[in-house]
């Protein structure tokens, strides 16, 4: 008796067409706003001078990319290491440095 409720149980469920009327879903773009927050350019690192007089501006690149995210990248005692560089992988590095007054006179560029 138990054994032919469960049967029924089961062939309704796998036989109902109500479960599988879903399609698969298709990759989303998130909002125009979130977009725009991710894709904003990073804050910059400022830094002032000992005797307050200038200022060191440190600009840093965007967030790492899904291809850097994906590179080939060996692990030992802790460290990732891209073999390609013989570096370690996932490192950041400067974008550029502007050096000026504190009042904000006498721009500098440096790369």
């Amino acid at each position: 008796m138990i054994r032919k409720i469960l049967l029924s149980i089961a062939s309704a469920a796998i036989f109902s067409p109500g479960l599988n009327s879903q399609e698969p879903i298709k990759y989303q773009l998130p909002p125009e706003e979130i977009i725009r927050i991710v894709d904003a350019p990073v804050t910059p690192v400022v830094s002032v001078s000992p005797d307050k007089t200038n200022i060191l501006v440190v600009r840093k690149p965007p967030i790492i990319t899904i291809s850097e995210l994906s590179e080939v990248e060996l692990r030992l005692a802790g460290l990732r290491i891209n073999p390609a560089t013989g570096g370690r992988s996932r490192q950041t590095f400067n974008k550029g440095f502007i050096l000026m007054n504190i009042d904000g006179s006498n721009v500098r560029q440096i790369s």
